[in-house]
């Protein structure tokens, strides 16, 4: 009656783990205090089969719990064998991975940054350049334009002694007609060179 007994609360004990286990309660265990000798040592031996389990799973979700968070300093450090063991060097080799990728990754992303100021030192550099030319391009189209005022009132001047010098006439009028000319040339030159300017500015 009483091996009975024992056998009915041994039973009791194994489908209570048991049902734990299907609700993935791994926590749950045993009382094995409520037993005598070979009795107590079996449910004391089941509880450390669970627990066996149990160390490997909450290293590896503890680590989980770290990796999800950005933390992959941490490792499981364990010492498992069998099927545990390759559970933890896959989950090492997985970090040692992720880390190894990031490396890189942080490497990529420092190449685009060197490279993206040297873009940006160089667009300023042209920028500068650009600025300067338009601003040289401008004084030489003013100075055009004051070539070319300067050279009318020369033709000005150039027809007024005419008028004057009766004798002179034919060889006035010969230098009154290159004066024109040389008019037309420099409004040419003027009228291209404010075109240059209008070009670099844009």
């Amino acid at each position: 009656e009483a091996v009975r007994e024992n056998l009915k609360g041994i039973s009791a004990a194994l489908k209570g783990l048991i049902a734990a286990s299907h609700e993935g309660n791994i926590k749950k265990r045993a009382d094995e205090n409520k037993f005598d000798g070979d009795w107590k040592e079996m449910i004391g031996g089941v509880n450390a089969i669970l627990d066996a389990v149990v160390e490997p799973i909450n290293e590896t979700v503890n680590i989980m719990k770290k990796m999800a968070s950005g933390d992959l300093t941490e490792a499981v450090l364990g010492d498992y064998r069998g099927e545990y063991l390759v559970l933890k060097n896959a989950i090492n080799d997985s970090l040692a991975s992720i880390n190894d990728i990031l490396s890189q990754v942080n490497g990529a992303v420092e190449q685009v940054a060197s490279g993206a100021t040297q873009v940006s030192d160089a667009s300023q550099a042209l920028s500068q350049g650009a600025s300067e030319s338009a601003a040289s391009l401008e004084e030489v189209s003013s100075s055009m334009q004051e070539i070319g005022a300067q050279t009318k009132q020369n033709a000005e001047n150039a027809n007024q002694a005419n008028n004057l010098a009766t004798n002179a006439r034919k060889s006035a009028e010969e230098g009154n007609d290159q004066m024109q000319n040389l008019t037309k040339a420099m409004e040419e030159i003027n009228d291209s060179s404010k075109s240059i300017s209008n070009i670099i500015k844009v």
